[in-house]
């Protein structure tokens, strides 16, 4: 059963924007402690392995996130959330083609608002001298 944002229980809903909240102080550690049991409870739940994957990722725990966020595409390969988590765990992990082989895996199953603002952050950030090719090193 792979179920992301939808229908989810209430406790799901504020155990990840709990964790959110962590991360925003800061502490992407505990958040990952607080996050564990909740997957153990919900072992189905796509939404939270990436958001555990995301918050891995924050912590510094890198290889870990890259499993967790794997595990999660496998489980909703279809999810542009999901790929989204990966792929900035990627990048962030200095995975940067690995990173792209993700967002390129995920345009080819369906076009995606969040992955076509990239190359506009990547303009943004190289002072309008990108070239055009999505090279992903500028984006830090």
């Amino acid at each position: 059963m792979n179920r992301t944002t939808t229908c989810l229980p209430d406790k799901v809903s504020k155990a990840i924007a709990d964790a959110l909240a962590l991360k925003s102080t800061g502490q992407a550690g505990l958040a990952v402690e607080r996050l564990l049991p909740l997957i153990e409870e919900y072992p189905e739940l796509t939404i939270a392995h990436a958001c555990l994957a995301f918050m891995l990722s924050c912590s510094g725990a890198h290889e870990e996130a890259i499993e967790r966020g794997r595990k999660a595409v496998l489980m909703g390969p279809t999810g542009e959330k999901t790929s989204l988590v990966l792929f900035h765990v990627l990048y962030k992990a200095g995975r940067r083609t690995e990173a792209v082989e993700e967002m390129k895996r995920f345009l080819a199953i369906r076009p995606s608002k969040e992955y076509a603002e990239i190359p506009k952050d990547l303009e943004r950030i190289s002072g309008g001298q990108w070239n055009g090719q999505l090279d992903l090193s500028k984006l830090v």
